[in-house]
């Protein structure tokens, strides 16, 4: 294998230097060397490096194909077609010898990367496996290699590789912690979404982290399944670390689609379960019912699921495998799939506990509003089969959720269930004509006088009628919210002792917070 005219062209990185070809077939070269006035055995696979006058006392019989003119050529396409070659003019007077040894060694080093490129698929043929490949190549690197799963799960690294105590503690103790302040100034940075749109290794500065990256990403039939990560620790990186890092990766890809191991794991079938289920493939309940029991799950376990969401606009620029293992470390009894650009995580309840009781409820609202994240809780239920439902569930309590309380991010859909109902009822019917006539009595004064009789109502009822209470969460006094309350029922025309009457005065309250009519009630239950 040569290096083509082209390539020699990109790698001089000369701004004044051009091509033309004419022999499209003898375009690849093998050596250089500076042409002697009427030599003879020219050869096809060498490039020729002459001065501009040189080339003007060519014979088209000489058959010197591959030309390099330094310095200024008159009408360079014109003598290129005369003389049927290719030919490469760099349009300034620079020293012959010094272009010769510059492309004597863009050539030694391509050379170098076709014998790197044997010896790693010599390795790939003789079944050496993925460690032996990431070892040599760290000999080819010089510097620490790192294989990682899409979570960031460091699955192997170059063996022999100097560290010192902060890289040792970051792969062998807890990487993904060690990772988080890593991932927080990425993020920041969009660094995972110049990540997303790369297809070359993409490299990460100390601005960042302590040490320097380059990291490629690893595919199998064109879906990302994790990331090779070469870290500047012993040598400087040096342009050509970029094609043995892109080399590397296909024959690790190579090596990883041999490995029927990566298939058979048990976080594969519990992903390829929940994708079965989640998608409709699979409905015969004494098939889910073996899958369910191969993997060791109760049958007669409580289950609901926790979805997690991520802002639209920042879908590119957020590591969704990342997140996931977090929250996998945070929630120890739930089991996570990545379904639809959700994080999708079944979590198993014991008899007496609720969902999250177990969950450091801080530090998980924390984890999703710095990742610009909303989540929903689904009901709990017994049956796997019934996944798609709860999951639908819970995408229900993120979107009614964020319509009525934008700050929040933990939606449960115990909370906003009636809401659903509404939700479903408003595309048939308008709303609000179930509302109580006498709270749209009570609006409409409101409105018109400027008062605020209608929050004082709801929340005098919301606390079932005590006013010592009502009366502290408004700040007032006792007798200011009799007042209110007394003046409610003139404008109203109603009394409040009927229980019948307070029911249906509460749901039309959530009729018209629904609808947007009006906005204290996530306020007071924020308070």
């Amino acid at each position: 294998m040569e290096m083509s005219m082209g390539k020699i062209q990109n790698k001089l990185k000369k701004k004044n230097l051009e091509l033309y070809i004419n022999q499209q077939e003898h375009v690849l070269i093998n050596n250089v060397t500076v042409y002697k006035q009427n030599q003879s055995n020219i050869k096809s696979d060498t490039l020729y490096v002459m001065d501009a006058s040189t080339i003007l006392n060519l014979s088209p019989e000489i058959k010197c194909l591959n030309i390099l003119c330094v310095g200024k050529c008159v009408n360079p396409l014109e003598e290129a077609k005369k003389l049927n070659i290719n030919m490469l003019v760099l349009n300034d007077n620079e020293d012959i010898e010094l272009v010769v040894d510059e492309i004597q060694t863009i050539l030694d080093k391509y050379q170098q990367l076709l014998k790197n490129t044997a010896i790693l698929f010599e390795l790939l043929a003789e079944g050496k496996g993925l460690q032996q490949i990431i070892n040599k190549g760290y000999e080819m690197l010089g510097n620490m290699i790192l294989l990682s799963d899409i979570g960031l799960n460091v699955i192997l690294c170059s063996e022999n590789a100097k560290m010192d105590d902060d890289l040792k503690k970051w792969i062998y103790e807890d990487p993904i912690e060690n990772y988080n302040s890593f991932y927080i100034k990425e993020r920041e940075k969009r660094g995972f979404e110049q990540s997303y749109k790369s297809n070359v290794p993409r490299y990460i500065s100390k601005d960042v982290d302590k040490y320097a990256y380059l990291v490629s990403k690893i595919f199998i039939d064109d879906k990302k399944v994790g990331h090779l990560t070469v870290i500047e620790f012993e040598r400087n990186f040096e342009e050509e670390d970029h094609e043995i890092i892109i080399l590397l990766s296909k024959v690790i890809s190579l090596e990883m689609q041999k490995d029927r191991l990566i298939a058979n794991s048990r976080g594969f079938l519990y992903e390829s379960l929940f994708l079965d289920l989640l998608e409709g493939r699979v409905k015969d309940p004494l098939i889910i019912e073996d899958r369910i029991k191969a993997l060791d799950i109760d049958l007669e376990e409580k289950f609901c699921v926790f979805t997690i969401a991520v802002n639209q606009a920042e879908q590119v620029n957020t590591n969704l495998p990342y997140i996931r293992n977090v929250i996998e470390n945070m929630i120890k009894n739930g089991k996570s799939v990545i379904y639809n650009d959700n994080i999708l995580c079944l979590i198993t309840i014991a008899s007496d506990e609720k969902p999250l009781y177990k969950v450091d409820q801080k530090k998980l609202r924390n984890l999703l509003k710095s990742n610009k994240m909303h989540s929903g809780l689904s009901y709990c239920f017994y049956n796997l089969k019934y996944l798609k439902k709860y999951y639908k569930q819970s995408l229900k309590s993120i979107e009614i959720g964020i319509q009525l309380n934008k700050k929040e991010v933990i939606f449960s859909y115990e909370d906003y269930a009636k809401y659903h109902i509404m939700d479903v009822c408003s595309k048939h019917e308008n709303l609000k004509a179930f509302c109580h006539p006498s709270i749209l009595e009570l609006l409409k004064y409101d409105r018109t006088h400027n008062t605020d009789f209608i929050h004082s109502l709801y929340t005098y009822l919301i606390y079932e009628k005590n006013q010592i209470e009502t009366a502290k969460v408004l700040h007032i006094h006792r007798s200011t919210l009799l007042y209110r309350i007394k003046k409610a029922e003139e404008i109203m025309n109603v009394n409040l002792k009927s229980s019948g009457l307070v029911f249906n005065l509460l749901l039309s309250f959530e009729i018209l917070e629904f609808i947007g009519e009006v906005k204290f009630i996530p306020r007071l239950v924020r308070e």
